[in-house]
């Protein structure tokens, strides 16, 4: 069922790996940004490190919201282009709802086109 450009996540056949929020740990700030704020954390099971992006904690996040960032996750994760950071998986819990991400230790792609 489409939603404003949306796909319902019950919809789609998911690739996407969910991770339980326990599993990452050591959360640090890094960045907030228009949807939402990025921590460096470690993925304990593979025990490297990782960026979480994640969605406005302080307001309450809608079920059109998590379907339009998983959807835009899942089709980041099955493209795996060179130049974009690979999504690794996503944190869909009602309290921390998140992306999992490769981390560039180098910063973000606005730090770097602004310096």
């Amino acid at each position: 069922m489409e939603h404003s450009g949306c796909v319902n996540i019950c919809n789609l056949t998911s690739t996407l790996p969910v991770i339980p929020y326990r599993k990452l740990t050591d959360l640090h700030y890094l960045s907030r940004g228009g949807f939402g704020t990025v921590f460096r954390a470690q993925h304990s099971d593979w025990r490297t490190t990782v960026a979480i992006k994640c969605l406005k904690l302080d307001s309450p996040v809608g079920e059109r919201e998590r379907n339009c960032l998983l959807r835009e996750a899942e089709v980041l994760h099955k493209a795996r282009f060179n130049y974009i950071i690979q999504i690794f998986d996503a944190c869909n819990e009602p309290e921390f709802f998140c992306i999992v991400t490769e981390f560039m230790s180098n910063g973000s792609l606005d730090q770097f086109l602004h310096e």
